[in-house]
């Protein structure tokens, strides 16, 4: 917001009161500058904090994202197991029976 100062031919031609109307005019301009302005600082200091905790959020996002894969990958490591596991128990209660049978059979 610009408000022009008076050129010298305008001061010349003022009254005392004109002057003063114009010299409040300014400190009005000016008080309304430094409010401006200082909004304008608060409202980049906000957006630079949003921008950090935005970098947080990014990092906080890439670790999630990690866990979760890792443990899809824990759960599809299990999930193998458990048929590792069950195709065994079959191999042994088979064996078991064959033993058994051996077994009645003398």
């Amino acid at each position: 917001f610009f408000f022009p100062p008076p050129t010298k031919k305008e001061l010349d031609t003022m009254t005392p009161e004109e002057e003063k109307a114009v010299a409040d005019k300014r400190k009005l301009v000016d008080l309304f500058r430094s409010e401006l302005m200082a909004k304008v600082d608060e409202h980049n200091e906000e957006l630079h904090n949003m921008e950090e905790e935005m970098a947080h959020l990014a990092v906080f996002k890439k670790e999630l994202l990690q866990k979760a894969e890792d443990h899809l990958d824990d759960v599809h490591r299990m999930e193998e197991e458990q048929k590792q596991l069950a195709v065994f128990k079959e191999e042994l209660m088979k064996k078991v029976d064959e033993h058994l049978n051996d077994l009645h059979k003398k």
